[in-house]
């Protein structure tokens, strides 16, 4: 059983950091902070351990009762913790139900699991269930279906080399179902459970959402479900033996796929066999349904003025001078966003015209913050006669978190007025806003939130272009300001720049030998050498003179179709770039590490390219460092223990060895520059 973190958190909950993960195996540890949200602090989810690595798909429904930060694998280690995970786009809880934070698939972790309660009842199950097959033997990837088929948006990233089975039709969204002519009474089922499950594959089916990583079966269900099964009805669902299991193993070699499932044929179409459960805005009251109307905010697209946007200023301000200004870099839509600078607290406001007579009105806009600042946007109500009555807040956003969707319908306190919309930044650091609409009555509905459109591609593999994840389209930005930051305090004498290799050192290694060096590391996941470039020429090393770079990067060159000599070329743009930047530093260039298989064309790419680049050292500036032999059996094989299931990154023993190969070169370095 694959378990689901499925959590509601409180009003009034603290707000805590989220931290991309450090591995698989381990995921606590030092790496990019990726953006915060509101937790409970009694929330814990394990960490992962060697042969114990649950995917821990996350839902954390928000204080506000409609946003739901996606979350995988989440890594809540003590109460009152910061967080580990990958953070995936923010879903609304009114929405359709499909995007949330399964890894393999895209696809949501609320939607599909089996709920604490659901199998204890003798009520039938009123939803489809999800599915973890073993991908690298059941999921096809070829030129005619990338491992992927809807309601799924993508596969795993090591799909076109993982997936390996022959059936076009599985894939991640594949949707499995028994046939309606199987007879459920004939199978002989002897648990509750499986006769539960049986019938819910029937009547709705189960989609594929996530690799299981072995040959195993497993249903997804809220954490919570194996225990009270186990508790209540004596049936053991994680067993590989006893009646369940023998239940479970009746039905796999029955499932059939639903080739015909899609948005105007959902379940393939036809007469439908169980009703759909009611629908969410039948069992929770929605109370974000917008009243149309007419904008009463002058000027809430920001589009209107020069400096500043017509009709918006700063009304407070602590610690210092705050700043107001039209910003046109990157707003949310058309041509500006409002953009206030605080030096620890800044407030700015727009009024709204006339007399306010609504009991109530509807709030939308979009607000990013940056630094270490809370963006708030709310209303202020006042008396007829400007006698301040409250400050009523709609929603937020806090650095890393992106452009946050805000819409509430907000109680106006009685004696209200008049009102203005505001925007309360509290700590340093600026906020933006951008689309506000305040509407109350009859009119127009507000406007459809647009979904942020990924960078042009890399052109070649030396020339710049940012990152782009594309199920969190602000994070890559975010890591990139967040880097950008850090690098502008200076204080760094030894660099780590790369990808996902290098953002993932292991804690307990990094603070034992790095941390006393004063090092920083500057690894993003997913970087090529394009995304490089970008961050150099972007200000994302601008304050560090460090006396030694180790440099790591290339392998994500593959995806995109560089070759290894375009790899190789890239890389050698980097270093002169660099040494341009930092002339008085070192660089360690460390050669590509081998992935995958022995037989794999990944290995000749990447000794293609290290060859290539071993050609950069000049023995003074430029060493080069080639350890992954090392990571190897004499015949080429990975050797156990050293890389992680998707058989790309490294585990806690092939840092070691990475270290302990660096460790002289490092000394002498470092010593170099005294």
């Amino acid at each position: 059983m694959d378990q689901e973190i499925l959590d509601r958190t409180q009003p009034g909950a603290p707000q805590r950091k989220i931290f991309a993960p450090a591995g698989w195996e381990h995921r606590e540890g030092v790496t990019q902070e990726v953006g915060s949200a509101f937790f409970d602090d009694d929330l814990v989810v394990p960490d992962a351990r060697k042969h114990w690595t649950p995917n821990f798909s996350a839902a954390i429904l928000q204080p506000d009762g409609r946003t739901i930060e996606n979350i995988e694998p989440i890594c809540r280690p003590r109460e009152g913790s910061e967080v580990w995970g990958y953070r995936f786009e923010r879903t609304d809880l009114f929405g359709d139900g499909i995007k949330g934070s399964h890894g393999g698939s895209g696809m949501t972790a609320l939607g599909g699991a089996i709920r604490r309660g659901e199998l204890l009842t003798d009520d039938p199950l009123r939803h489809a269930l999800k599915v973890c097959l073993f991908c690298e033997k059941y999921s096809y990837y070829g030129p005619d279906r990338a491992g992927f088929r809807w309601p799924a948006e993508r596969a795993d990233n090591y799909a076109a080399t993982g997936y390996k089975g022959t059936n076009k039709s599985i894939g991640m969204g594949t949707l499995l179902c028994l046939k309606p002519d199987v007879d459920l009474a004939a199978l002989g089922l002897q648990t509750s459970p499986g006769r539960k499950i049986t019938r819910a594959l029937q009547d709705y089916g189960a989609y594929v959402v996530d690799d299981a990583a072995h040959d195993v079966f497993y249903f997804c269900a809220e954490r919570g479900v194996r225990e009270e099964v186990s508790e209540v009805l004596g049936v053991e669902m994680d067993s590989e033996s006893g009646a369940y299991f023998e239940d479970i193993a009746k039905l796999v070699p029955l499932l059939q796929v639903v080739d015909n499932n899609a948005p105007a044929t959902i379940g393939g179409g036809g007469k439908r066999r169980a009703p759909l459960a009611p629908p969410l805005t039948q069992t929770i009251a929605n109370p974000l349904e917008p009243h149309p109307g007419p904008n009463l905010v002058p000027n809430g697209t920001m589009e209107l003025g020069q400096d500043a946007p017509d009709g918006w200023g700063i009304t407070s301000e602590e610690g210092g001078k705050a700043a107001l200004k039209r910003e046109t870099a990157a707003p949310f839509k058309g041509q500006a966003s409002l953009r206030v600078t605080s030096p620890g607290k800044a407030m700015a406001r727009i009024q709204l015209p006339g007399e306010i007579k609504a009991r109530s009105l509807e709030l939308t806009g979009h607000v990013s913050a940056k630094g270490s600042a809370n963006a708030m946007l709310g209303i202020m109500c006042y008396t007829s006669d400007w006698k301040g009555l409250n400050f009523l807040v709609a929603g937020n956003s806090v650095a890393g978190a992106g452009w946050t969707t805000v819409f509430k319908k907000l109680e106006l306190p009685e004696g209200t007025a008049h009102v203005d919309v505001s925007l309360l930044i509290e700590g340093e650091g600026s906020g933006l806003l951008d689309e506000v609409t305040v509407r109350g009555g009859e009119g127009d509905p507000k406007p459809a939130v647009e979904a942020k459109q990924a960078p042009p591609k890399a052109e070649n593999a030396w020339l710049p272009a940012p990152g782009f994840y594309p199920d969190y389209p602000e994070a890559w930005m975010n890591f990139h300001g967040s880097l950008k930051e850090q690098a502008s305090k200076g204080g760094v004498d030894l660099l780590f720049i790369g990808d996902s290799l290098t953002m993932g050192w292991d804690k307990e290694l990094w603070e034992k030998n790095f941390s006393p060096l004063k090092a920083a590391n500057f690894g993003v996941g997913g970087d090529g050498t394009p995304q490089l470039l970008w961050r150099l020429e972007n200000g994302g090393f601008d304050g560090l003179q460090p006396k030694v770079v180790v440099l790591m990067i290339g392998i994500n060159n593959v995806w995109p179709g560089f070759s290894a000599a375009d790899t190789a070329k890239g890389i050698r743009t980097f270093v002169d770039k660099l040494r341009e930047k930092m002339p008085a530093s070192k660089i360690l260039l460390m050669g590509v590490l081998p992935a995958f298989d022995e037989n794999d064309s990944i290995r000749n790419y990447v000794t293609t390219v290290n060859r290539d680049i071993a050609e950069l050292a000049d023995g003074k500036t430029v060493r080069f460092l080639d350890f992954g032999k090392d990571l190897l059996t004499p015949d080429g094989r990975r050797r156990d223990g050293f890389y992680t299931d998707d058989r790309l990154h490294l585990k806690k023993p092939a840092y070691e060895v990475w270290e302990k190969a660096m460790a002289p070169v490092l000394s002498d370095l470092i010593s170099a520059r005294r």
